[in-house]
């Protein structure tokens, strides 16, 4: 497949199987200065350690006429992206799942190693054979950002946290938000906020508030302790999220209970 950044293709066994075994990312644009290759190959050592099935694991990373390239874990099935064009709403019970796991992997890897993504959105959100998410792209968009976009956030405007959009100095709580725009997506088939026009559609995460899900989608019923979690997840100030991820962990199972219960 190929992105605005990077062409990525399907890595295969020399012995002739027919399942492809990595998928190789080469990101199109040559970085000529030697800190620069040395600080993708260092980001990619860093994100490697991070051992965990709720993400994807790094295999390689290297150079070829200058330019990066990293190889990874190849999961077939669609991704997160795709499962929401598809199926979106989903069942409120089964976002919630999604949220959970997606989480549980993000806190982690701020926990164990102090990292957070900075570019999460569905198509960053891969399934395993089992059904349970695995997250790839990350430990990079710092290096992309400085790299490959002249130092402008590399972050997805549909999913952007307002901080990160105002360039100020970004914590792991960014992430939350961008799962926060996720989870209110999968709930109501829609995004919170649309325009055809990047700038307007920023200052729509700036400063329009999360709209009802109802109000994107009527036929959708959602539990309030569910609009709860989407409203905190979604503030515009970091510090009017949830403290940690163990908080918001709390707060999911909670809700979950609460539907099992009904």
């Amino acid at each position: 497949s190929d992105t605005e950044m990077a062409r990525i293709y399907l890595v295969f066994s020399p012995d002739g199987s027919d399942e492809p075994e990595s998928a190789l990312k080469i990101f199109k644009k040559p970085v000529p200065s030697d800190k620069a290759q040395q600080d993708f190959l260092d980001a990619i050592q860093a994100a490697a350690k991070i051992q965990h099935p709720g993400f994807i694991r790094y295999l390689e990373a290297g150079l070829h006429d200058g330019r990066c390239y990293y190889v990874a874990e190849y999961l077939d099935r669609l991704n997160l992206a795709k499962r929401i064009s598809q199926k979106a709403p989903f069942h409120e019970a089964e976002c919630l799942e999604i949220v959970r796991h997606i989480g549980a992997a993000l806190s982690y890897a701020l926990n164990s190693y102090k990292m957070f993504h900075r570019n999460l959105k569905p198509s960053n959100v891969l399934y395993r054979k089992d059904g349970t998410t695995a997250i790839a792209d990350y430990g990079l968009a710092t290096w992309e950002s400085v790299n490959l976009a002249d130092c402008v956030s590399i972050a997805s405007p549909w999913y952007i946290s307002p901080e990160q959009i105002l360039g100020k100095r970004i914590g792991w709580s960014c992430d939350m938000y961008s799962l926060g725009i996720m989870l209110f997506q999968m709930l109501t088939g829609v995004l919170p906020f649309h325009s055809t026009v990047e700038e307007e559609l920023l200052g729509l995460h700036m400063d329009v508030p999360l709209p009802a899900p109802e109000e994107r989608n009527p036929n959708v019923r959602i539990s309030p302790d569910t609009v709860d979690i989407l409203k905190t997840m979604t503030a515009k100030s970091p510090t009017a999220r949830y403290a940690d991820w163990a908080e918001f962990l709390q707060a999911v199972d909670g809700a979950i209970a609460l539907l099992k219960a009904s």
